[in-house]
């Protein structure tokens, strides 16, 4: 699947969401090695688990939603990567 060329505009995607802003956060999840499984399009449990892990590695509160700063370190991080 290509990656999706958007920013991600939405300041709390939590699970259960669906959309292009979630095939997003599950693309750049996986981009850094994050095991996703299932949809792309569907935030489930395996990416609740990667963004909790990606929070811990980044020091920012474990909450397992993605909030706006958890998103914008995502996007800041795969940017230099």
């Amino acid at each position: 699947m290509p990656l999706i060329p958007i920013n991600i505009e939405t300041n709390v995607i939590y699970p259960g969401l669906q959309g292009l802003e979630v095939i997003r956060i599950n693309q750049l999840l996986k981009g850094m090695n994050f095991p996703i499984d299932g949809s792309l399009s569907v935030y489930n449990p395996s990416t609740k688990k990667a963004i909790q892990e990606f929070q811990r590695r980044n020091n920012i509160p474990i909450t397992g939603i993605a909030d706006r700063i958890t998103i914008d370190a995502l996007q800041l991080q795969t940017m230099q990567h």
